[in-house]
């Protein structure tokens, strides 16, 4: 079991500040580009919970706060991640629909994540993630930059080429004539209501959690949402 709360941010100034801390101390020692949008989770999940091979569309770091999770990486260019991929997500927002075959594992950079540690990893690198037997706290936090927002830009336009036009696309650019074509085309995709994100859940949601007990599971009716 594993609890996901997103945009602590929002809620509580300490979680404000703290991320643009986190932004400041990037900035420093790297030529990070100018942060337009950043977001801060907290993820608490079960001993020997798992998070399933994914990638996603912003920067990503994990920072470890207890517990131990062996977090595994992979480059971010084919077999592991296809142009066709990333495409997908940006059009379905489903991060986790990815295909995974085990011998992935000898590509990965796998690493124990130990508390006080923090991992960050190239833009839409897959990754996945495998607990420990023990409780595990971390920190999830996510920012978009303009390079980052310019290759969604870039990977939407040929999501459209590729899924509504039939058209292959040749290149991956984020600058230059062919570039702001694509993105004035997934634009008008957008504007249009071609790119709506269609989420569909891989699991039908069979249980809720009993206020009156805790720690209980209600069964629920089939296709109860």
């Amino acid at each position: 079991m594993w609890l996901n709360l997103r945009r602590l941010q929002n809620i509580d100034q300490s979680y404000s500040d703290l991320l643009e801390q986190m932004i400041d101390e990037f900035r420093n020692i790297s030529d990070m580009p100018p942060v337009t949008a950043s977001n801060v989770g907290l993820l608490i999940s079960s001993p020997k919970a798992q998070v399933h091979y994914h990638a996603d569309l912003p920067g990503q770091a994990l920072w470890q706060v207890r517990g131990v999770k062996r977090v595994y990486v992979y480059p971010p260019t084919a077999p592991f991640m296809t142009p066709e991929q990333i495409e997908r997500i940006v059009l379905t927002g489903l991060e986790v629909s990815m295909d995974y075959e085990s011998w992935y594992d000898e590509y990965a950079l796998a690493v124990d994540l130990q508390p006080g540690e923090m991992m960050h990893w190239p833009l839409h690198s897959p990754h996945r993630v495998d607990n420990h037997d023990c409780l595990n706290v971390s920190l999830t936090t996510e920012y978009w930059t303009k390079p980052i927002r310019r290759k969604v830009m870039m990977n939407a336009g040929n999501a459209v080429l590729r899924s509504k036009l039939g058209i292959t696309p040749q290149s991956h650019a984020t600058s230059g004539p062919g570039f702001w074509a694509k993105a004035a085309l997934q634009a008008g995709a957008r504007r249009a209501g071609l790119l709506d994100k269609q989420r569909k859940a891989s699991k039908p949601i069979t249980f809720r959690l009993d206020p009156a007990k805790p720690g209980a599971l209600l069964e629920l009716p089939q296709n109860a949402v």
